[in-house]
């Protein structure tokens, strides 16, 4: 492994273990056995490796999203990818980590939000779209006006004074909030798909 890759994937062992804030150089630099003086000469700060870290989580989930678009059955099935997708970069990282991103960096939170308001949207309305021709979502929807509805859900689930992280888990929330979304804008074929695939996830 290329020593920036190895910074980079120590690091995001660390960030996803215990957030952003409490990791110093240091413990990235004992984490992986490299001196300090060697990750000076690949990252200037810690913050650049933040960074870096999240442009790589952000072209992967975009890699991803889309191949799981192309490969859904249909509309719903896009949303309960997404949905997984979703369960895929939050279960297995602290829920601190996404609060000290918004807090402490706030460079990288919105490189984050860049990646919602623009590629996030487009693959929302694009999936709204189908499900109209589909005859899963209703007719009369507001593509627009819902495709920033569902974005501001995402936001909404990282809200710490709304979803205390010790009483929620951030990926609970927003597998509760994308349900909540489905069942707004589907129409009774779609609702009957909505409870097929909520007993498989449950089986």
């Amino acid at each position: 492994m290329e020593p920036a890759d190895k910074i980079l994937t120590g690091a995001a062992e660390l960030f996803d273990k215990y957030g952003l804030k409490s990791i110093t150089m240091d413990d990235i630099a004992k984490h992986i056995g490299m001196s300090k003086k060697t990750i000076y000469q690949f990252f200037d700060d810690k913050e650049a490796i933040i960074q870096a870290v999240m442009d790589f989580v952000l072209k992967e989930n975009q890699s991803n999203i889309i191949l799981k678009q192309q490969q859904a059955e249909n509309s719903v099935d896009e949303m309960f990818q997404a949905m997984r997708q979703m369960e895929c970069i939050l279960s297995h990282r602290n829920p601190v980590l996404f609060y000290d991103m918004q807090k402490y960096y706030p460079s990288v939170w919105h490189q984050f939000q860049e990646f919602k308001s623009n590629f996030l949207l487009k693959m929302t309305e694009k999936t709204l779209v189908r499900g109209i021709e589909q005859h899963l979502f209703r007719k009369d929807l507001n593509i627009g006006a819902l495709a920033r509805l569902r974005i501001a859900e995402i936001d909404l689930g990282f809200n710490p004074t709304i979803f205390p992280p010790e009483l929620y888990h951030v990926s609970q929330v927003q597998q509760l909030l994308l349900e909540h979304f489905l069942y707004g804008i589907c129409t009774i074929e779609g609702f009957k798909l909505i409870e097929n695939y909520k007993a498989i996830a449950n089986d």
